[in-house]
């Protein structure tokens, strides 16, 4: 790649005023000297790379064809350049990399819920919905007000309608049922283990 095109500072950047105080145009003109690079050398990398028509996703793996839980998440990218992936791909979490926690930030209204916990619970939940021994297991703290409702939906969907036990003052369970749960919920066994 050929840098000698790229704008570099010829000095080093000085926000400050002759008071000492941040100047506005100081900050606007270096900003935009920054963008002016940053703009210069992505187009030099996306120019230098020889781009091909990217190839369309796989077909999406489908919760009943899978032979191992594992969640969706979405698709990969090019990792170093905004644009699209020459052969573009699945991005899924493995069971073994579900045990150790997930985190999904952003603004209210952005999706978390309908875009993220929605279609990972029904990937999860709906993993082998009819096999007894495999099929797998949740407990719900319910904090957004209608989470718990679609979590039922989402058995009910999957046949497993009946695996749903609600736990509140107003409900059939008042309080924790540990006999029912332990019976409803398979421990992992040793070979689950890692």
């Amino acid at each position: 790649m050929n840098t000698s095109s790229i704008d570099r500072p010829s000095r080093p950047l000085d926000l400050c005023g002759a008071e000492g105080f941040l100047s506005c145009d100081a900050v606007h003109h270096t900003l935009h000297r920054l963008f002016v690079s940053a703009f210069r050398a992505l187009h030099l990398c996306v120019a230098a790379k020889t781009i091909s028509k990217p190839q369309p996703l796989p077909p999406y793996p489908l919760l009943e064809s899978r032979n191992q839980l594992s969640v969706v998440i979405g698709e990969i990218h090019n990792p170093r350049l905004p644009i699209p992936a020459e052969n573009p791909s699945w991005l899924i979490i493995p069971e073994r990399g579900l045990f150790t926690g997930t985190i999904m930030i952003g603004a209210t209204g952005s999706g978390k819920t309908a875009g993220g916990m929605y279609p990972f619970t029904d990937q999860l939940l709906g993993y082998r919905a009819a096999d007894a021994d495999a099929k797998a297991s949740a407990l719900v703290l319910e904090v957004k007000g209608d989470f718990c409702g679609k979590v039922k939906e989402i058995l009910r969907r999957r046949g497993r309608g009946d695996d749903y036990i609600e736990i509140g003052l107003d409900s059939e369970w008042p309080t924790i049922p540990f006999t029912t749960i332990s019976k409803a919920m398979r421990w992992p066994t040793e070979s689950h283990r890692y």
